[in-house]
């Protein structure tokens, strides 16, 4: 295989790596939102059922 596609290979490689690191961070932040709002939404719906 040529040197430059060899070279070729490894930036597509990095930059699959790095927008998997990415997509992590990002689904990190989205499952936190994802809590937050299922513990919001609980405490609404509890309080709701308990007024009727």
């Amino acid at each position: 295989m040529p040197e430059e596609q060899i070279s070729n290979l490894l930036k597509i490689i990095r930059i699959f790596k790095n927008s998997i690191i990415q997509q992590r961070k990002e689904d990190i932040g989205l499952n936190k939102e994802f809590r937050e709002w299922d513990k919001l939404s609980d405490e609404a719906f509890v309080n709701f059922e308990r007024k009727l």
